[in-house]
C-alpha cells in the first residue's frame, strides 16, 4: 500500500466530519497509524495534525493536543523551535505538560539557565497541574544543584490580609494628596507596628491603645482604694 495512503484516506473522512470534537478523530487516527507497519506516516500525520489546530482556541490547553505537539517536536531536529512556534500561537500556556518537556530538552542541550526561565514561564502562567510543576522543577533544582530562593518571613493571614486592605486602601488617597502639594501624615508610628520580628495590624495596634488608655484610667482607682 502506498505509505502515504492512510493519511489520505483519512483526510478525506474527515472532510464529511460533522461533529464537535474533531481532535477526537485524530487521535483515533493515530492510535491506529501506531500498530501500523508504515510507521513512517506518524512524523507526517503528526505534523498534519498540529497545524489543523494550531489556531483553535479550545484546544489550546487540551492536554491531547498539548501532547501530539511535544510528540511533533521529537521529530524535528531542534525541538525547540517547535516548542517555541506553538508557544506563540498560544497553545499549552496553561498546561504542565509543554513546560516539563521544554524545559528538559533544554536541560538536555546544557542550557539550564533556559531550562530555569521556562519552569517560571510555567510558574507565572499557573499552568495545571501544578503539583507537576513544582515536582518537575525541584526535581530539576537538585540535579543541577540549583539552591532555591529563600523565601520571605511567613505572616499570618490575618496580618496578611488586614495589613494589606489598609495599605492597598490608603495608596489612592495618598497619591491624590502628593499631587496636590499636601504631605499625609499616618495617625499611627509605624514603630508601632512591629512586634518581634513582625508586623502588626492596624486593627491590633488600635486594640493595643484602647487597651492601654483602660490600664491607665485604672491605675488612680486601684491608688485610692489603697489609701482608704
Amino acid at each position: 500500500m502506498d505509505p502515504h495512503s492512510h493519511i489520505e484516506l483519512f483526510e478525506k473522512s474527515m472532510s464529511l466530519y460533522t461533529g464537535d470534537d474533531p481532535l477526537d478523530s485524530w487521535s483515533s487516527f493515530m492510535v491506529y497509524l501506531e500498530f501500523q507497519e508504515a510507521s513512517s506516516e506518524l512524523p507526517q500525520a503528526l505534523d498534519l495534525l498540529v497545524k489543523e489546530f494550531l489556531n483553535v482556541e479550545k484546544y489550546a490547553n487540551d492536554v491531547r493536543y498539548v501532547n501530539y505537539c511535544i510528540r511533533c517536536a521529537s521529530f524535528y531536529p531542534d525541538p525547540v523551535a517547535v516548542y517555541n512556534h506553538v508557544y506563540s500561537k498560544g497553545v499549552g500556556r496553561r498546561t504542565a505538560a509543554l513546560y516539563v518537556s521544554w524545559a528538559k530538552q533544554f536541560e538536555q542541550s546544557g542550557k539550564i539557565e533556559q531550562a530555569e526561565d521556562v519552569f517560571q514561564k510555567a510558574l507565572e502562567n499557573q499552568a495545571h497541574p501544578g503539583e507537576t510543576v513544582l515536582n518537575e522543577h525541584r526535581q530539576f533544582q537538585i540535579r543541577n544543584h540549583i539552591q532555591a530562593p529563600v523565601s520571605a518571613p511567613s505572616r499570618t493571614p490575618l496580618q496578611n490580609s488586614n495589613l494589606t486592605n489598609q495599605m492597598s486602601s490608603q495608596r489612592e488617597p495618598a497619591a491624590q494628596h502628593k499631587s496636590s502639594g499636601v504631605q499625609m501624615v499616618s495617625q499611627y508610628n509605624t514603630e508601632d507596628l512591629k512586634c518581634e520580628g513582625s508586623e502588626l495590624c492596624f486593627e491590633e495596634v488600635r486594640a493595643r491603645k484602647y487597651f492601654e488608655k483602660i490600664r491607665a484610667k485604672n491605675k488612680p482607682r486601684r491608688s485610692e482604694r489603697g489609701v482608704r
